[in-house]
């Protein structure tokens, strides 16, 4: 598998109000496998994103920061 670029997506959550920020979560990593750019869920047990973890670990691949 071959992954060129990897970066995080992350969501908001609103006060009650719904005009304050109270967290900003990372939700998925948008990364470019095989020439295909995909949205992959953070779970450890999707294929694409434990070997994400796996490259990471090795050194050979860093996930970028959400905007």
């Amino acid at each position: 598998m071959n992954i060129t670029s990897a970066k995080y997506n992350s969501r908001d959550t609103y006060a009650d109000d719904g005009s304050t920020v109270v967290s900003t979560a990372n939700v998925a990593v948008t990364a470019e496998v095989d020439g295909e750019v995909l949205g992959i869920p953070m779970d450890p047990n999707n294929r694409h994103y434990a070997e994400i973890l796996r490259q990471v670990a090795d050194g050979d691949l860093t996930i970028a920061d959400a905007d």
